[in-house]
């Protein structure tokens, strides 16, 4: 029989994609697992829901400020998901509250027209070309310091066909703050996105 249970779960891991979700707010810890066949156009199923509350000040403007009740919330959350088989494989993101998070779009020719000059021989790389323009803009529309922001940023094609750099920045201490907690409660991290979406991405990667 257990033999049995554990071609199931490889099984499982070969022909579905699990996902989990992470949303660790000012009431309590959210935990969503999804998963998805790999095929085109198959169905995203909700397999999980979790909910494990924190203390009040746990949380605060998105900063954790109780470290160890987030983690033992963390842990509780997971420990409703079955302990071996295709849960071994589980991506995980968590999400970052919108008010944490700047997000701004920026035409592609006025950040290379702003890009500051680069050095000899740095080579054609777009994005060592484009990231100092990039932070520099992060750096504007937050107010923050570009050596304490975390930025994450892509080039898109907008609706009148002109290139847009989507750029999207917090404060590093939240992602370090995620990264570290989840690591504590045994949770290895692929992403960190907004809250409606982080179990989503989790499934792209």
């Amino acid at each position: 029989m257990g033999k049995e249970s554990a071609l199931r779960g490889t099984m499982l891991t070969v022909t579905r994609r699990y996902a989990a979700g992470i949303d660790v707010g000012e009431d309590g810890v959210r935990l969503v697992v999804m998963s998805k066949r790999l095929r085109a156009n198959a169905a995203v199923c909700v397999e999980q829901l979790a909910f494990v509350p924190l203390p009040s000040g746990a949380v605060i403007d998105g900063d954790f400020i109780d470290r160890a009740a987030i983690v033992s919330a963390l842990r509780e959350a997971f420990t409703c998901l079955p302990s071996g088989g295709a849960w071994r494989a589980l991506r995980c993101a968590m999400g970052l509250p919108a008010s944490a998070t700047v997000t701004t779009q920026v035409p592609l020719a006025r950040l290379m027209e702003a890009r500051e000059p680069l050095p000899a021989g740095a080579g054609s790389d777009p994005h060592g070309v484009l990231e100092p323009a990039v932070l520099a803009e992060a750096e504007r529309a937050t107010g923050v310091e570009r050596a304490a922001l975390a930025v994450d940023w892509s080039v898109q094609t907008g609706e009148d066909g002109q290139a847009q750099v989507s750029i999207a920045a917090t404060a590093r201490r939240h992602v370090e703050a995620r990264v570290e907690a989840a690591a504590e409660a045994g949770v290895a991290l692929s992403a960190i996105d907004g809250e409606a979406a982080a179990a989503l991405r989790a499934m792209r990667h």
